[in-house]
């Protein structure tokens, strides 16, 4: 996209033409003849002439006489001391001269007093009545008269303000004359040689600032120094000697940059100020000049201790400079720029705020119908723009305009600042445009800019006026797409460019502008050429740029945006280092945070093709750090917020389709409809959005699950509106030929529309005659072409046909441009082994044929460079190809397994990851599917394995953090360190659930902090497995470790699958026994599932759901449990032995430990064993071996009671639980010793401590089951709760036994039922070995009489206490309260409600 690597130019050349030049305020710091140095030319004393003025004044003042000119110049004549009457006309005193003595005295008095008065009234010819008479004067002193000297430098004085007044340069060389001639009379030593070699220096700046020769600037700079070295320190004019040196200096770095001047003219500028005092005469120009020294510095450095000294010196001036002076006009002008300077870098709008309210009072200093009203009000209208620009509030831009409209009422209709004006008003209706999209205000810039063009042919300023005319004319372009715009504005450009030859200031913006229109040449007709011109244009303008020491961002912006365009044409990757190269440096050095934050943005999308190039995920993630941290800068109605939000959302989506977040793909779209809010709808920007939300709304589409179609629509009706508004030759055109075919092929899946799919077909050709061979991504058509192709051969119901050939052939042809290690080979090569299995070749064997698809399969699925997505996808298509051997389709779930275990791992939390199971559709039906496979090829181990491995995958990755190192530790004991180091960070993240409110800064920081250390993870468990012994470190345990399970009694898995259903006993000696299970079925038990979910609905009465329970276990019995008894019973099991349960599927909801056949006479299962459940194989060896080892303190552990029987949420208040006394009272009385936390006692703190100090905890307290996020389950406390992601994060070695006398404590979520996700499990995780939990709501009077009976039989033999007691006797202490439940008429549904996890 175009606006992603184009700067807005328009905009920035704006700016400059609004701004007034720096430099103005420069020349007023350098004073012409300082009034202290004058005592070679003295007025004489006027202290007498003062009085006689009062008097004047007074009479005059009571006389009722107007002020005019004859009043002012007879007042002035009395304070000077010259002859006047009231009624004598200006004339009379030159009149009374002449019948003076004609002496060099009287000459000299009378010129120095008509000096005086012309200096006051700007009176030219009263000063060339002085010149005459000095002439005189020097007529009567001839070369060797004593007064020779005097006679020079007076005349020389009066030429100087003479030059002063007319501009004249004639002038100007005689006072040099005069005065060189003067100094060659007052030798080394002599009196006033100091003031004639200053009054030299100021002659000779003068001249340079209107010839602008070198060598006169050399020669002030030499007469300074020479006047400063007679001025040593203690002079009393070394001040001024100081100040009028550092202004020269300041001259020779504007005209060499050499620092060294500026540097210098920086310290003489310090050091002159600190000698004067509070009424120097030119105390307010050194100040001021001292500004625009340290300011030069900070433009050069960037120190903003520079910038503050330059407004801190800015109001040292304003506040010396009487108002309504001209002085303290552009004193005010000077501060508000260096405040708008400050802005830039510290973005406080204090400063740009107090900026134009010094603009302001300016405008109001100013009268109307002055010239300088039109220059206030158009630098006015500068920062206000300014302003706008950062804040975007748009009554600043509407008074920037109003102020620009006044300006053009005050000046005349062919003046240069019309001109000016007019320039600034086209620039404005600009940014009016960019944020408000009237095409109006373009059509009026446009007027405007040709009005200004026409009022000057040939004048220095046409130049900027035809650029400005040529970037509207570039705006219409884009708006409306009219080529004639865009040919026009680069015939200017060329123009431009050849009249701005090597040298020339502003050669560097034409070769921008030249170079933009460039781009737009080549997005419209894909002409590498004009791509490669500009990528010239760009780097030229960069380097010239940088030789006049001006940053150049705005030119690497778009140098990095034509190098990215010539990667994407070329696949050249110098050419995509170079754009990030180009936009990182861009970024550096800008200061202006708006054109940062663009910049930034920009640059996050060469991220994204740096990493479709490499697949590095980083790059990724810097992405929408950039972009994230980009629109933070960027203010709602900003003209680049547009592109930034959609700069945002592409990188979004590229995350979505790596990580799956769906949040992600819904945050995108959000900001795309944000974007479109932002223009128009006939602005020609939607084009971009519209062209990134039509695939984005079709992922949503595809990823719903939702039969409604609306998004499909739009995502087809937005892609075709798009299509037609893309010229036949666009860049861009490409993609959206593609994207609307995907909503066709998508279409045509769903509905069965072969219309759609024919048409499909001929986007994907077209795309690929759109790309000649040599393009680097017409591979991507070829597989396009190909997966469609695919579609149809579907459709012909032949398998050899030229379809299906044709689509082979394109496969091919993808294979053959891709390199070996390109992450979207894997694609292609699993579309090309679907291709085989439907093309019956008879030239090619069948088993050859499904030995090339399996090859192809195997390969995709290895492939070193694509991601783990894409993989898993594949394996899953592999998995479902029909016509493949079971071993293959073994094979295929066998990586579908692993590949998962990574997928979820990808992301942080295991919230998070819970989630991921949503992808595909049924991922967790691989461990039963691959089971079902196994066993059906009879390798019943590997069915174990597959099992074991698939199912309950949170908590086995949650484990790899806590495994053993006790052997690690001997053998390499650094190793084992970091092994700990990093798995505690790793299990700190994924049992962190992160608030709603975290900034995203925090949440992206902690996702790459995240990635990085599972990385490291990964590489130190690779280092690891290189340890003789420990190859197997972290692997999946064998069927020989597995079996250990076995070791307390045997182990029943019930596997239900598509293929088939068995149920496998594992036994601790001997092969497992299969019990094919031919009467269940997937759906058969999510029928059973479905009624017991109903079954416990508040709804339903007591008798109902006893029934339907009921009818429940008798089908589990019958088609389940019965057989497995069967067996047991076959290999000698006694009655009252210890069994253990690892259902599959939904089958861990139901309450298997309760089938039976439910008739009298017979018996059901708690009658014949005692039954507990297990997640895993794994996590009841963990039970099993941990503990028989353990050395208590005491042989009777003390029970951390928690007794809780209020609830803690207010959202969901519980009612009180009446019978949680009852319980206390019976625990304590049965057990020896306990520690209660109760009611208050209970608090989260009090909980988490006691459960790390005790080995055996009791909770009497509420339970409440978050379906929607299951970790977030929670034990109710006092004023707080204990969470399932709580409990998972103690690890205490020494817990053995936990009762959970609360709802819901052992529930199975029935989304994911393979993970096992509840309470009870969480305590097992944590380290307790044998729990007792809930499947549901728990009724209040059961809570008292199942806890009497399960510490009776634990803790007393009879009526007597044990010495030792053994959590292992916790299983069948709870049946026997079950039993005693049943027996005493308890309902059904309440006595199967608890259950037994673990040893």
């Amino acid at each position: 996209m175009s606006s992603k690597g184009e700067d807005n130019l328009g905009a920035e050349s704006q700016n400059q033409s609004t701004s007034t030049d720096p430099k103005l305020g420069l020349y007023q710091t350098e004073p012409t003849m300082p009034p202290a140095e004058r005592s070679y030319d003295e007025p004489g004393d006027i202290s007498e002439g003062k009085s006689a003025f009062e008097e004047a004044f007074e009479k005059m003042r009571k006389s009722g006489k107007p002020f005019d000119t004859t009043s002012k110049e007879y007042l002035f004549s009395v304070l000077l001391g010259l002859p006047t009457e009231e009624t004598e006309s200006q004339g009379a005193a030159a009149s009374d001269i002449a019948h003076e003595e004609q002496t060099y005295d009287a000459y000299v008095e009378k010129a120095t007093s008509l000096r005086a008065l012309a200096t006051v009234l700007r009176s030219q010819a009263k000063l060339e009545e002085a010149i005459d008479y000095l002439r005189k004067a020097l007529s009567v002193c001839p070369p060797g008269h004593p007064a020779h000297d005097n006679a020079l430098s007076n005349l020389g004085g009066a030429l100087f303000e003479s030059y002063l007044l007319t501009n004249e340069i004639k002038a100007l060389d005689e006072a040099c004359t005069c005065y060189r001639g003067s100094l060659e009379l007052r030798p080394p030593g002599h009196q006033y040689r100091g003031a004639m070699l200053n009054n030299l220096g100021v002659t000779y700046l003068n001249r340079y600032h209107h010839l602008r020769e070198s060598q006169d600037l050399e020669n002030a700079i030499e007469y300074h120094r020479n006047g400063l070295l007679i001025r040593p320190v203690g002079h009393p004019e070394r001040g001024s000697s100081l100040i009028n040196l550092a202004a020269c200096l300041l001259q020779e770095f504007e005209r060499s940059e050499d620092l060294a001047a500026l540097e210098n003219a920086v310290q003489y500028y310090h050091d002159g100020l600190l000698l004067f005092d509070a009424g120097h005469p030119i105390l307010a120009a050194s100040h001021l000049g001292y500004a625009n020294a340290l300011f030069y510095r900070f433009q050069r450095h960037s120190e903003l201790g520079d910038l503050n000294k330059t407004i801190d010196q800015h109001r040292k001036a304003l506040s010396l400079h009487p108002i309504r002076s001209p002085a303290k006009l552009e004193s005010l002008n000077n501060l508000a720029n260096a405040l708008a300077s400050r802005f830039e870098v510290e973005m406080d709008i204090g400063d740009l705020d107090e900026a134009i309210q010094l603009h302001r009072e300016r405008v109001s200093l100013v009268p109307e119908g002055h010239y300088g009203q039109s220059v206030a009000l158009r630098n006015l209208s500068g920062v206000l723009w300014w302003r706008y620009m950062h804040t975007g509030d748009g009554d600043s831009l509407d008074e920037a305009i109003r102020c620009i409209q006044q300006g053009l009422k005050e000046v005349g209709t062919d003046s240069t600042e019309r001109v000016i004006l007019l320039t600034s008003y086209a620039g404005a209706l600009g940014s009016r445009f960019s944020q408000r999209g009237n095409i109006l205000d373009v059509d009026h810039a446009m007027q405007l800019q040709k009005e200004a063009i026409e009022l000057m042919p040939h004048h220095p300023q046409r130049a900027a006026s035809d650029e400005n005319y040529a970037r509207l004319l570039m705006i219409s372009y884009q708006q409306r797409g009219t080529c004639d715009d865009l040919e026009e504005a680069r015939m200017l450009n060329h123009k431009l460019l050849d009249l701005r030859s090597p040298g020339h200031k502003e050669r560097p913006t034409s070769l921008m502008d030249l170079g933009n229109c460039l781009i737009a040449h080549f997005r419209r007709d894909g002409d590498k050429k004009s791509l490669d011109n500009a990528i010239g244009y760009y780097q030229e303008a960069v380097r010239l740029l940088k030789e006049a020491h001006i940053y150049p961002s705005g030119a690497l912006n778009n140098l990095g945006g034509a190098l990215q365009y010539r990667f994407q044409l070329t696949g050249d990757s110098n050419d995509l280092n170079g754009a990030l190269d180009s936009l990182q440096e861009a970024i550096k050095h800008e200061t202006l945070h708006s054109q940062r934050s663009t910049r930034i943005s920009n640059l996050s999308i060469i991220s994204v093709n740096k990493y479709l190039h490499t697949g590095d995920f980083g790059h990724i993630e810097a992405a929408i750090l950039g972009s994230r941290g980009a629109r933070e800068y960027i203010f709602s109605d900003h003209p680049h917020r547009f592109t930034t939000l959609c700069n945002l959302a592409v990188i979004l989506l590229f995350r979505y389709q790596r990580l799956w977040d769906y949040t992600d793909l819904e945050e995108a779209i959000q900001h795309l409809h944000e974007a479109l809010g932002l223009v128009p709808k006939d602005h020609a920007a939607r084009l971009d959005a519209l062209s990134i939300l039509a695939p984005s709304l079709l992922d949503r589409f595809k990823n719903a699950q939702s039969s409604d179609s609306q998004d499909l629509n739009n995502s087809i009706k937005y892609n075709r509106e798009v299509l037609d508004l893309r010229s036949p030759r666009d860049i861009y055109r490409i993609h959206t030929l593609h994207n609307l075919a995907v909503c066709l092929v998508t279409q045509y899946e769903l509905y069965g529309d072969q219309k759609s799919l024919r048409e499909a077909i001929q986007h994907h050709q077209s795309a690929l005659e759109l790309q000649p061979p040599g393009h680097p991504h017409r591979y991507r058509s070829h597989i396009h072409l190909a997966s469609s192709l695919l579609l149809l051969q579907n459709l012909e119901k032949t398998s050899l046909n030229p379809t299906l050939s044709n689509a082979i052939d394109h496969y091919n042809s993808a294979l053959e441009l891709l390199p070996e290690n390109h992450p979207e080979r894997a694609e292609v090569m699993a579309g090309l082994a679907a291709a085989y299995i439907n093309h019956e070749d008879s030239t090619i064997p069948h088993q050859i044929r499904l030995d090339k698809v399996v090859e192809l399969f195997e390969a995709a699925v290895e492939h070193p460079t694509a991601d783990v997505a894409t993989r898993l996808r594949i394996a899953h298509q592999w998995a479902n190809t029909a016509g493949l051997d079971e071993a293959s389709v073994l094979r295929a779930l066998q990586k579908c397994i692993e590949l998962f275990d990574r997928f979820t791992l990808i992301r942080p939390s295991v919230g998070a990851r819970l989630k991921m199971h949503g992808f595909l559709r049924q991922p967790t039906n691989f461990a039963s599917d691959a089971a079902s496979y196994a066993l059906q090829l009879e390798q019943v181990e590997t069915a174990v394995e597959c099992l074991e491995q698939g199912r309950s995958l949170l908590w086995s990755q949650l484990g790899r953090y806590r495994v053993s190192l006790s052997k690690l530790k001997r053998a390499d004991s650094r190793l084992a360190e970091e092994f700990t180091r990093l798995s505690t960070l790793l299990e700190r993240a994924s049992l962190t659930a992160l608030p709603d409110n975290l900034p995203w800064l925090s949440k992206e920081e902690m996702a790459i902090h995240y990635r990085k250390t599972s990385e490291e993870w990964d590489s130190v468990v690779e280092q690891i497995k290189m340890h003789p012994g420990f190859e197997h470190f972290l692997k999946i345990a064998p069927f020989t470790a597995l079996q250990q399970a076995s070791a307390g009694g045997p182990v029943v898995m019930i596997n239900i699958g598509a293929l088939r259903s068995d149920a496998i006993i594992i036994r601790k000696d001997g092969e497992p026994i299969v019990v094919r299970l031919r009467n269940s079925s997937p759906k058969d038990i999510d029928i059973l599932a479905f009624q017991f979910s109903g079954a416990l609905s508040p709804l339903a009465t007591e008798r109902s759901r006893n029934r339907t329970i009921q009818g429940i276990l008798q089908v589990l019995w019958e088609d389940i449990v019965d057989p497995v008894v069967s067996e047991l019973q076959k290999i000698g099991l006694p009655h009252g032995a210890r069994i253990w349960w690892c259902p599959t599927h939904k089958l861990s909801y139901l309450p298997l430990h309760a089938a039976g056949p439910y008739i009298r006479a017979k018996r059901n299962l708690p009658d014949l064993y005692i039954s507990s459940y297990t997640p895993t194989l794994s996590s009841l060896i963990r039970s099993l071996g941990l503990g028989s080892d353990l050395q208590r303190d005491k042989n009777i552990p003390e029970l951390l009671l928690i007794a809780q029987p209020k609830g803690s949420d207010q959202m969901l208040p519980e009612k009180d639980l009446t019978k949680v006394l009852e319980e206390v009272h019976t625990i304590n009385r049965l057990l020896p010793s306990v520690n209660m936390l109760r009611n208050e006692e209970a608090t989260y703190e009090a909980v988490v401590n006691g459960l790390k100090g005790h080995q055996w905890v009791h909770f009497a307290c509420h339970g409440t089951q978050r379906l929607t996020d299951p970790f977030q389950s929670y034990f109710h406390l006092h004023q707080s709760s204990l969470r399932l992601l709580d409990i998972i994060q103690q690890q205490i070695p020494i817990a053995e036994f936990a009762y959970t006398a609360a709802c819901h404590s052992a529930a199975v979520d029935k989304k994911t039922p393979d993970e096992i996700i509840h309470l009870a499990a969480g305590l097992q995780f944590s380290g307790f070995k044998s729990v007792i939990g809930t499947l549901y709501p728990m009724a209040d009077d059961d809570g008292p009489a199942v806890a009497e009976a399960v510490y009776k039989h634990v803790f007393y033999d009879g009526e007597n206490l044990k010495s030792k007691v053994d959590y292992r006797d916790a299983a069948t202490a709870l049946n026997l309260a079950a039993t005693k439940l049943r027996d005493r008429g308890t309902p059904l549904f309440r006595w199967i409600n608890f259950v037994h996890i673990g040893a």
